[in-house]
């Protein structure tokens, strides 16, 4: 299988390189480079200026407010949520004992009377 593969390939040899190309690549790479002393790079020390205090200040202050909006309108929307099922409640309550007392055949004055007897 791989001579198979390979076959066409083994002739051409595309990719050649001159020769002794390897052997002067290190000494050409050093002669590329500048002459002197090799500079190391300075760090940037964000903590140490003033405008990086006060934007990291600036953000933090920023998620607070925003995720005490969000508690604020979440447990608004959760109290209002409590307060409707309450009333849903109460009113499937009422219409219960409404239909029953009309499939009983009661009326608001034998419920009373009944009520008062006890």
């Amino acid at each position: 299988m791989e001579e198979i593969l390979n076959k066409p390939y083994r002739d051409h040899g595309a990719y050649r390189v001159p020769e002794g190309y390897f052997d002067s690549l290190n000494r050409r790479v050093m002669d590329a480079l500048p002459d002197g002393e090799r500079q190391t790079p300075r760090g940037l020390r964000l903590w140490l200026t003033t405008k990086a205090r006060y934007a990291a200040a600036a953000c933090i202050a920023a998620a607070a407010m925003l995720a005490g909006t969000a508690v604020y309108y979440a447990h608004d929307g959760a109290e209002q949520e409590t307060v409707t099922a309450a009333i849903q409640q109460e009113t499937m309550t009422d219409d219960y004992v409404q239909e029953c007392m009309d499939y009983a055949m009661v009326d608001g004055n034998d419920l009373y009377s009944y009520l008062s007897e006890q």
